[in-house]
Formats: C-alpha cells, structure tokens, sequence
C-alpha cells in the first residue's frame, strides 16, 4: 500500500509530461499502449452515441529535431470530430514526443529520426486497442502523416483487423527505396511497410494520399504501395494531388473527405 502511495506521489511531482510507463490511471490526457505511457489528446462529435466510431491522428517525424513538440495532427483532429457526426477523434502522440505544453509520451524517439521499431509500433497499436475499449468504438481509422503514415501502413500490416480503414498520407512506405532516393544510409532501426504488405487484411481499406511535388516522401512511393495492396485484393487505393507537397497534403480538406469514405465503407 505504501508502495502504491509512493508511485501516485512520484508521478504527481513529475507532473503530465512523463507519466509513469504504463499510465497510472485513466486520464483523458494519456493512454497505456504496451509497456509505455503515450500521450493523448481527445476531441468528440457535437452529438454522440454510446458506440461511436474512433479515429485515431499521428503525427509526423517533426524534422528530425528531439526538441522540437509535435502538433500539426491536432488541428487536423479537432477538424475532423467538427466535421463528422458521432465521432471520436483521439490525437495521439508517439514514443518520445510530446506536445509543448508539459504533455508527453514515455518511450524511445531516437532523436525523432528512425524510429518505426516494432516495439514503437506495438506500442501504438497497443494505445489503440485501448482507445477503442475507452470509447466502445463501432469502427476505427487511422490517419497518419509522413512518419505517421508510415505507423498507419505498418499498424495495419503488423496488427491485422485492429482498425478498420486507414488513411496513410505522405509515407516512405518501402524504406529501402526512399533511403535510394534519398542517398540515405542511416534508418536500420526501423520496419518498412512494404514488408508487412501481405499481412493487411483484405477487409481493410486502404486511402493512401501524397503530392506529387513531395520531395521528402515521392507520390511513387504511396502509388507503389496502394497498387501493391490492391493487387492482392486489398480495398486500397493512391489518391495523388496535383502540386501537393510533403507539408500540404496533411489538410483538413483532404484528410476531412477521406475520413468520410472509410467511415461509411463496409
């Protein structure tokens, strides 16, 4: 008892930025994933049913910078519980980042660069899983951007049947290839989606979304994988904008539209 005591007294001089990994509580703020605490952010429909859907943001690498918060996936969600009846929208953070204003993910980023480990991965496919049962989702979606694309594309593959849609938006979706195109020889720690292809299920749908100015992450490389997908019958297709560049395509009058089309799909 003493021992419990402690713990609640730590983590409360330590404040929300780093909870203690897995989170102790239920605060709206923090999600347990596997073995870390990550950081959440939770907004909601004007109206809501007891079983709602979900969709669940990730950010992006946020240029390689350790320091630097991560936020461009907030917007994006309060955007789209705005835009949609009876939804959930759950903006959540990666392993190691956080938010810049004292809320954090426990958890290894590797200095924001290559970081798409399986045990990242599976710890937010954990804090998923976990959301669902917190809002007794009736469907989950999965929008990731840029290196959260690249979660989105290796949640599906690695935990098949967890969500049901995915929007995968600017993702350097094989590896090996961007790091050709790149002239990169760093990023050995992290998993390629292009290896987990055949694990999606085919009930899974599949939006993948890039610009085709997109230097740091080329429309090949969305095209690539949303053929490769639907290939094997998987309900996936690209969607390529026309003078979108890496930072663009992560808009709510994309995203907003995508997110209607996997929510209404069956």
């Amino acid at each position: 008892m003493y021992a419990a005591a402690l713990l609640l007294v730590l983590a409360g001089l330590a404040g929300g930025a780093a909870q203690a990994a897995p989170c102790i509580g239920d605060a709206p703020t923090r999600v347990t994933g596997q073995r870390e605490c990550l950081a959440v952010r939770m907004f909601r429909s004007a109206e809501i049913s007891p079983a709602p859907a979900l969709v669940v943001v990730v950010h992006g690498d946020i240029n390689n910078s350790a320091s630097a918060a991560a936020t461009t996936h907030v917007p994006i969600a309060e955007s789209l519980a705005a835009d949609h009846r009876n939804l959930v929208v759950a903006a959540l953070w990666r392993p190691g980042y956080h938010d810049g204003a004292g809320n954090a993910s426990t958890g290894e980023s590797h200095g924001h660069i290559d970081n798409y480990t399986a045990a990242n991965v599976d710890e937010v496919a954990g804090a998923v899983a976990a959301l669902k049962r917190r809002t007794n989702a009736s469907r989950t979606i999965f929008v990731g951007f840029s290196g959260g694309g690249a979660f989105a594309a290796l949640v599906i593959g690695r935990h098949p049947g967890l969500v049901d849609g995915a929007a995968v938006i600017a993702c350097p979706c094989d590896l090996v290839a961007w790091r050709r195109n790149r002239n990169v020889r760093l990023w050995t720690r992290s998993e390629s989606p292009s290896d987990y292809l055949a694990r999606v299920p085919t009930t899974t749908r599949v939006v993948a979304i890039a610009g085709d100015r997109d230097t740091t992450t080329p429309a090949y490389l969305t095209r690539d994988y949303a053929e490769r997908l639907a290939a094997r019958g998987v309900p996936a297709r690209a969607w390529i904008i026309p003078a979108g560049t890496h930072l663009s395509v992560f808009r709510r009058d994309i995203v907003s539209p995508v997110v209607g089309e996997l929510l209404a799909a069956r």
